[in-house]
């Protein structure tokens, strides 16, 4: 039996808010891989874990943010700008994931083609903003990766996301973008990884797609999403 939950957000005047208490999420049937799943909202809730927030506009600026919170006291930890990593492209909230195996928070923005991981670990490693063989070759000056965003760089935006939390796979759909007069280019469905930081994988988004109720599972020994897609169930894999 595979778990899947979606994630809901809680209207609080400008701010949509997110339960997070590090607890470890259910696990499905053996072989397979665990869903992502809300802190706070299922399995045991730990009192004093973070709370995230988006908030537009954040306290002292324009623009919104999403903001970190201590679980007991409300004080807050960390407010992190809902921009662009050079600070033009201010983005409005979307779509916020608790990822208990892993420690973090994943969002994703409308208008802003990035995707986030912020760690709630306080030994996280460095995050360095350029590509993932910077850390490894020890290029560049990293910033401490606790609270910190690590950015994955996308060509759009990402809507409808699914983790798989036990390895670090994201299946999401594309927001639609406007290619020309009157034209409408056509989303697409992308896989990418957590570590990896980049999409490894693009499909053609069938329709009805749905990625948002995708299940994480193994099939023939490998991992991937079961997809429901207009009564049909569709299978998707990282790349041989």
């Amino acid at each position: 039996m595979h778990f899947r939950f979606h994630f809901p957000f809680v209207l609080c005047g400008f701010c949509f808010f997110a339960a997070a208490a590090l607890a470890s999420g259910p696990v499905s049937a053996a072989g397979a891989a665990s869903p992502s799943v809300p802190w706070g909202l299922s399995g045991p809730a730990i009192p004093s874990g973070p709370r995230a927030a988006f908030e537009s506009p954040c306290p002292g600026s324009d623009g919104p943010c999403i903001t970190v919170s201590d679980g007991t006291t409300g004080a807050v930890l960390k407010r992190l700008p809902a921009t662009s990593l050079d600070g033009r492209v201010h983005a409005r909230a979307a779509e916020l994931h608790a990822v208990p195996e892993r420690r973090s928070i994943v969002a994703a923005f409308a208008g802003l083609p990035e995707l986030w991981e912020i760690s709630l670990d306080p030994a996280a490693p460095p995050v360095f903003d350029g590509l993932v063989h910077d850390h490894r070759m020890g290029e560049g000056i990293g910033r401490p990766g606790y609270l910190a965003p690590r950015r994955t760089q996308l060509a759009r935006p990402l809507v409808a996301l699914a983790i798989d939390a036990a390895s670090g796979w994201v299946i999401a759909r594309e927001r639609a973008a406007e290619a020309g007069p009157g034209e409408t280019a056509p989303p697409q469905v992308v896989l990418l990884h957590l570590d990896i930081r980049r999409a490894v994988a693009r499909w053609p988004a069938a329709p009805g797609v749905d990625t948002a109720a995708a299940t994480p599972a193994v099939r023939e020994g490998r991992r991937g999403f079961a997809v429901p897609a207009e009564g049909r169930t569709l299978w998707f894999e990282p790349p041989r």
